[in-house]
């Protein structure tokens, strides 16, 4: 039996994302078992639920990860010579206030945040549930701070990347085929901002992140500002097409690509159980049509 790095996925898979296991499983027969094991560690189990997020420097939020929505949003209000936290409880519209002087010379301020909270348990006279925060806060500052460290890399990445697309001079293209993404679509810059080629806007915080993860590996830098060529392989393997299995319409995954003669493609399909023949030949151009009409 072959294991898929055992243990080191704590969160729950996407569906897509275990479609796509299962399809990798069947494409190498591989053999696999899968079990449900039930988290006992408390604080890991917290983690499996919610995370510490900032949004910018001024916005940290608590998000609950299985209902993804805000359970707490911390708001930090920067003045001369002290700073203004207000931390709002979502579900109950509760709020507490935390004034903390010089904060941005304070070597944490999630650290200042949670001491300025243990000075308010017994005096605070609010709603707001003061020690399930600081209970709360105190399980995912830890992981927070690790992610901050990465996150901050990346905001700084970010900036070599800009500063490489402007010295080579030779447009404001970025790059294509990135995981996650359509291979067909590609990312320019404009500005500090990244552009899709699919409506030519902007993309979204999630979008632009996904981005500079894949380009901070060291395997895919040289991707940077090069348009990649697409393989057959890149265009349509793990893609999804609509077709009729057993008489009903599904979106299947392609599994299997090969080029035939005249330029014509061969597929095969996974259902999720086993992988199906598809006896029609398909032109470059049909086949691309057909998938993004199965979205």
């Amino acid at each position: 039996m072959t294991e898929f790095a055992s243990g080191s996925n704590e969160y729950e898979l996407p569906e897509s994302l275990f479609t796509d296991l299962l399809v990798f499983s069947e494409k190498n027969n591989f053999t696999f078992e899968i079990k449900v094991i039930e988290e006992k560690d408390f604080q890991n189990k917290f983690h499996i639920i919610y995370e510490l997020l900032s949004y910018t420097e001024t916005l940290l939020v608590i998000r609950n990860r299985r209902a993804k929505n805000e359970e707490y949003i911390i708001s930090i209000y920067n003045y001369d010579y002290s700073s203004i936290i207000t931390i709002l409880e979502c579900k109950s519209g509760e709020t507490i206030k935390l004034n903390i002087e010089e904060l941005d010379s304070k070597p944490s301020v999630e650290i200042e945040i949670l001491k300025e909270l243990y000075k308010m348990i017994d005096s605070h006279n609010s709603k707001f549930e003061i020690e399930k925060f600081i209970h709360m806060y105190s399980v995912l500052i830890n992981q927070y701070q690790s992610n901050t460290t990465y996150q901050n890399k990346l905001r700084s990445f970010k900036y070599v990347i800009l500063s490489k697309i402007k010295d080579r001079k030779q447009g404001n293209f970025l790059c294509n085929c990135v995981p996650g993404f359509a291979p067909d679509i590609s990312f320019c810059i404009l500005g500090d901002k990244i552009v899709s080629s699919l409506d030519n806007n902007t993309i979204s915080h999630s979008s632009e992140q996904k981005i500079l993860k894949y380009l901070f590996k060291q395997e895919n830098q040289k991707y940077i500002g090069k348009r990649k060529r697409l393989s057959i392989m890149d265009l349509f393997l793990h893609r999804k097409i609509n077709c009729n299995i057993a008489g009903f319409n599904t979106n299947a995954l392609i599994n299997y690509v090969k080029e035939e003669g005249n330029g014509m493609i061969k597929i095969n399909i996974f259902d999720g159980n086993k992988t199906h023949s598809v006896n029609k030949l398909f032109k470059k151009e049909e086949l691309l049509e057909q998938i993004q009409n199965s979205h």
